[in-house]
């Protein structure tokens, strides 16, 4: 097993930086980019926008027009915007987003349970072909009840005869 020593950047020669090279002891730390709070939020938001734009041929001929208009004032919503980022991996949170997919099923967004099933629409969204961690684990990620009433609200902005 290889062991790595970290080196000062200043006061090692060339010599010896081609002595680590050669024995397979030389890496380069990469630095995340840091952003903040609001940046990360907004380019998860434009990830978001692209990881459901796999599914728009599901979308119900009622609800097709607005599609992106839905997803923009969803995903801008201060109460799931806060839910878009992994706490802990600084990333998209596909989980939730995949369960936010499957609630606005149940409203008419997309097509029925019985016309597509969630695993097809987790298929195509993941673009694979077999169930993944995401659709194992989306449990632990659920939408709770104030922001399904809160999606309930978004939808009725375009529809106020949905209840």
């Amino acid at each position: 097993m290889k062991k790595f020593e970290k080196v000062p950047s200043r006061g090692i020669t060339a010599e010896e930086l081609l002595a680590l090279w050669r024995q397979g002891k030389l890496y380069q730390e990469v630095n995340e980019e840091v952003l903040s709070q609001e940046e990360l939020q907004a380019r998860c938001r434009q990830e978001a926008l692209r990881y459901v734009a796999a599914i728009d041929e599901f979308v119900t001929p009622q609800w097709r027009p607005f599609v992106s208009e839905v997803w923009e004032r969803v995903l801008s919503d201060r109460m799931f915007s806060a839910e878009l980022v992994m706490r802990n991996k600084r990333k998209l949170n596909r989980y939730f987003l995949t369960s936010l997919v499957f609630n606005l099923q149940v409203r008419g967004f997309y097509y029925p349970a019985g016309k597509v099933s969630q695993l097809r629409l987790h298929l195509k969204l993941e673009d694979t072909n077999k169930k993944n961690s995401i659709y194992k684990n989306i449990v632990n990620y659920p939408v709770r009840l104030e922001q399904r009433r809160r999606l309930s609200a978004l939808m009725q902005d375009f529809f106020p005869c949905l209840k």
